[in-house]
């Protein structure tokens, strides 16, 4: 569901009920099967959209609302601590190594 509206802000018990699973089991799954938690895998997730948005060239503010983040700051903070650098930086670096770009 996250991974077709990576914007969705649903907590965890919100889409617990909408698949009838309770936030304590689902919480353990997460946990247990990917050694993080909900709001760590859904950073992730987002980030990993905001990297396929960003190659595509859309900019950093326009990025950071379509993967749900309130505001381009949180995004740029959550994207470095991730990626490594910036997203400027990766959509510049991306525009340099893509042929025609």
């Amino acid at each position: 569901m996250l991974y077709e509206k990576p914007a969705d802000n649903a907590s965890l018990a919100e889409l617990g009920k909408t698949i009838g699973a309770g936030t304590r089991t689902l919480s353990r799954l997460f946990h247990n099967e990917l050694g993080m938690t909900f709001y760590e895998w859904r950073t992730q997730l987002r980030v990993y959209h905001a990297l396929v948005l960003l190659a595509h060239g859309h900019g950093t503010t326009q990025t950071a609302y379509a993967c749900g983040w309130a505001n381009p700051s949180c995004f740029i903070a959550a994207f470095t601590g991730i990626i490594g650098t910036t997203p400027g930086r990766y959509r510049t670096s991306r525009e340099t190594t893509i042929p025609g770009a």
